[in-house]
């Protein structure tokens, strides 16, 4: 908690100065020890480039107090986790040590970089799960807006606080948003509730034998104890404080006890002893570039040196103190350098200088609305008005002095009012209670019966819900059974439907056994029984004739055998297929050196129209067996000396091949057949060629496994079209 103190100098009677060397030469000793002894912590935990998500909160807890005790070595510490947490995404210790950045640059006086850090930090927090951290984060961010006199920002982060203490429901987290309580009541000039705050906080640390957050706690109850005239009090504060910071090398608070008690030891006159706080607080924030308390230590040293006649040193120090304020934008040090210099030099009668630094502090305090500091402007720029014989100005100064200096006593008394209405209210309320506590023992009678009444009527209505309750069950019960009585319907039925269709798959197979097989098997059982019995009475071209005969019947019986078992797989779900690049144009030729000879003995051309290169995704077993079907009824359905025509196109994502003929083409109730899934009755060729049927329902489901398509184009005594569509081959499959 920082102030920085205003007081009028008195007249100027003599040059002094007091220089430190052997508490300086101690200072400087005991400050380096501590940070070698942090410096050794800090590399001890190195050994984060390998921890765990689970460590780094540990380790930025180390880090917050590395931070206030060697700030140098806090930031590497930091920066070195927040490095680690981006490496395992942990946005809980990237959030944090964001934060910790923030209070880094609080202690260097980099307002825009402490606020740019805690930015980035509060945003983070939608994507942090972890309350403690979220909690640690605003309680800093709550410290930091106070630090810069951002009080409405602070009082809606520590709103924030207050809630997650209570979700965290843990001693720790009580003692945090007390004590920051009682900072947010200090600033607003509620210093008893302050104090209690302070105390309640420090309850909780000593319960949890938290000495470093006691210390900060006794310098801030030694603060307010200064603010209530209470200084000796407030130095025995100040010197517990600083004998806990000195066991911890907590560096930053131990500059700031330096500081505060000197402030009681100046109030209570004891100015050497003052001095020689000031310049101890100045030695340890010089050596850590503590910008803040810097400027803070020159100027309440310029003011004892003032107090002691030594204007020569009291002006060099609210000098450096005035610059260090101005390039670290610290407005209300910035005030009080000002008005130091313009007192120093009203009494040098350096009037314009007065004037100069007078109208630099009226333009600050106008602009932060500090209107106390304006107060103290306006009154020593009477003074110096009424020296240079302006009395006409320094009337009009006057003037402002005087109605400034009222508005600010109506709003103390109007603040008074509201804390006499406040306590008013309060203590009405307390007899309110009282009168209604008695109003309701006359009628605990009324309130007896009224209980019985309402706990029978209770007892009914509950009855009354079992009932309604049980009813409901009852209904839901049988709705669930009738819902699984249609469901079980349903499946039945499925089955029935299956079972039916799997009936007409085995009559449709025995069948095609019964007839189509059996005819083309008594024909080859002729011809071999005539060939055994009458050979030697053929001569070799009616031998020829035979064989040729039974090399036709047997092809055929072949086909419609192998046909009768594709179509039986795949009633049983037994194919696979497996789709991969295949070069169309070497499936379809194999296919025509296969039916070359039965075309030939037709006299029909098999015209091959392919590309070379006619890949497209297919499985190349199943689409022989498409090609032969295709192939075998072209020939089948074709005239002697007619042509099949056999060709290729690529339109947009697929492959297409056409098969051709102009034989006997299909009827257009056998067209709907097909494209119904009906069974086909098996047709007889051009030269009463035998089949199944089987063979375009074939081609149809292998070409749906495959992903493709089969179109027919037909029409009776004009021949057909069958038409395949197979996606192309993309260029990562062709390269896999």
């Amino acid at each position: 908690m920082i102030k920085f103190v205003k007081r009028k100098p008195p007249d100027v009677k003599h040059n002094q100065r007091y220089f430190f060397f052997l508490l300086s030469g101690i200072i400087f000793l005991s400050v380096n020890s501590l940070f070698a002894q942090f410096e050794k912590e800090v590399l001890s935990v190195q050994q984060i480039r390998m921890a765990p998500t689970d460590s780094l909160k540990e380790y930025l807890n180390i880090a917050e107090s590395v931070i206030y005790s060697n700030p140098r070595k806090g930031k590497l510490f930091v920066d070195q986790l927040l490095k680690r947490a981006e490496e395992l995404k942990d946005q809980n210790s990237q959030a944090y040590a964001l934060a910790l950045n923030g209070v880094y640059y609080l202690t260097k006086a980099n307002k825009d970089s402490c606020y740019l850090c805690f930015r980035d930090a509060l945003s983070r927090l939608p994507e942090v799960d972890d309350r403690e951290v979220h909690f640690m984060i605003n309680n800093l961010f709550v410290r930091v807006s106070s630090r810069y006199q951002q009080f409405d920002t602070a009082a809606s982060y520590l709103e924030k606080v207050r809630k997650l203490a209570e979700q965290l429901d843990k001693p720790k987290f009580y003692a945090a948003y007390y004590n920051n309580m009682g900072i947010q009541a200090g600033n607003m000039g509620k210093l008893n509730e302050s104090y209690d705050y302070y105390i309640q906080a420090l309850h909780y640390f000593a319960e949890l034998d938290d000495k470093r957050n006691r210390a900060i706690l006794n310098n801030n109850i030694g603060r307010v104890s200064q603010e209530l005239g209470d200084h000796e009090s407030a130095i025995s504060y100040f010197e517990e404080a600083m004998a806990i910071n000195r066991i911890y090398g907590d560096i930053y608070d131990l500059g700031m006890n330096y500081g505060n008690i000197g402030i009681s030891y100046k109030e209570l006159e004891k100015y050497d002893k003052a001095l020689e706080a000031f310049n101890a607080a100045y030695l340890i924030a010089k050596e850590n570039d503590f910008r803040i308390e810097m400027a803070r230590a020159l100027l309440n040293s310029a003011e004892i040196h003032m107090v002691k006649a030594d204007t020569s040193q009291a002006e060099e120090n609210y000098l450096v103190s005035l610059e260090i304020c101005q390039a670290n934008d610290i407005k209300y040090g910035t005030i009080f350098n000002n008005l130091g210099l313009a007192s120093l030099y009203y009494y040098q009668k350096s009037y314009d200088k007065a004037w100069k630094h007078l109208d630099e502090a009226e333009r600050v305090a106008r602009e932060i609305q500090e209107n106390k500091r304006l107060v103290d402007v306006y009154n020593l720029k009477v003074d110096l008005l009424k020296q240079r014989s302006d009395f006409e100005a320094a009337l009009a100064y006057r003037e402002k002095y005087i109605a400034l200096k009222d508005s600010l006593s109506e709003l103390a008394n109007k603040q008074h009012l509201l804390d006499v209405k406040t306590k008013y209210e309060a203590e009405k309320k307390s007899l309110e209670n009282l009168q209604l506590r008695t109003e309701n023992k006359s009628k605990n009678v009324v309130i007896f019966w009224r209980t019985l009444f309402s706990l029978v009527l209770i007892v009914l209505l509950a009855i009354l819900v079992v009932f309604i309750y049980n009813i409901r069950q009852s209904r839901k019960k049988l709705e669930k059974a009738n819902q699984s009585l249609k469901e079980l319907n349903n499946t039945i039925t499925k089955q029935n439907n299956t079972l039916q269709e799997s009936n007409q798959a085995k009559d449709k197979l025995l069948s095609v056994i019964g007839h189509d097989l059996r005819s083309p098997f008594n024909s080859i059982l002729g011809l071999l029984q005539l060939m055994t019995t009458d050979f030697e009475t053929f001569d070799k071209q009616e031998q020829k004739e035979i064989l040729q005969t039974l090399y036709k019947q047997a092809g055929d019986t072949y086909q419609t055998v192998e046909n009768l078992l594709q179509w039986a797989l795949s009633q049983r779900g037994s194919i696979k297929c497996k789709v991969v690049p295949t070069n169309l144009s070497e499936v379809i030729y194999q296919e025509i050196n296969f039916y070359k000879q039965k075309a030939e003995a037709k006299q029909i051309s098999l015209l091959f129209k392919i590309d070379d290169e006619a890949y497209a995704m297919a499985d190349k077993e199943l689409m022989l067996i498409v090609f032969r079907n295709l192939i075998n009824n072209a020939i089948k359905f074709s005239e002697a000396s007619q042509e099949i025509i056999i060709r290729n196109y690529q339109t947009n994502n697929w492959q297409i091949v056409e098969i051709e003929d102009h034989g006997k083409g299909m009827t257009p109730d056998q067209l709907v057949a097909l494209h119904s899934d009906q069974n086909l009755e098996s047709t007889k060729g051009t030269h009463n060629e035998g089949g199944t049927g089987l063979g375009l329902q074939l081609v149809k489901e292998f070409m749906q496994m495959q992903n493709g398509k089969f179109e027919l184009e037909s029409m009776a005594g004009q021949g057909s079209t069958a038409k395949l569509c197979l996606p192309l081959v993309s260029s990562q499959n062709r390269s896999e």
